[in-house]
């Protein structure tokens, strides 16, 4: 990404930068673009702070919304749950799940994946969450209530084993 900053001459608490475009936007553009960016001023001269990121520490957790999102560039679906922590107010994402796969633990994303039939595929890290969790389909997830684990980069993810 090529990117330069110029003083806005409108506003001394604002600085403009210019980026070039995605390389996706790009092709459908048919060259390069540039998008123009206003950043306020005080968030590009904020500092390190001492304090590192919260992180929370597995426990049992309730699904209480469960969603289907469109994540990548390849706009890949991915099932993300919204859980309810015992140490936080707020929902809690998960999208991950820890299962026995070949009597070997792994961790991995919660593809929504169908088969030929249009189904979830069996064998996946969905399907074997799901029926671990003794649901049928998505809507049965709701209300279940989960224990957590940590995956190797400390983040939450689904116990399935």
């Amino acid at each position: 990404m090529i990117a330069c900053l110029v003083l806005c001459p409108v506003s001394p608490i604002m600085i403009s930068y210019k980026t070039m475009a995605h390389k996706s936007q790009q092709k459908l553009d048919g060259g390069n673009k540039m998008e123009e960016h206003n950043v306020p001023q005080a968030e590009l001269i904020t500092q390190i702070g001492n304090k590192e990121m919260e992180t929370l520490k597995p426990q049992r957790v309730e699904i209480r919304e469960v969603r289907v999102d469109i994540v990548g560039e390849k706009n890949n679906k991915k099932v993300v749950f919204f859980c309810k922590h015992p140490d936080k107010n707020e929902l809690v994402r998960i999208s991950a799940v820890k299962y026995n796969n070949k009597d070997k633990l792994v961790v991995a994303g919660t593809w929504y994946n169908l088969d030929s039939e249009d189904l979830i595929r069996k064998g996946s890290a969905l399907a074997n969450f799901m029926e671990n969790l003794g649901a049928k389909n998505l809507i049965e997830t709701k209300g279940k209530e989960v224990d957590t684990t940590v995956d190797e980069k400390g983040y939450l993810c689904f116990k399935a084993y």
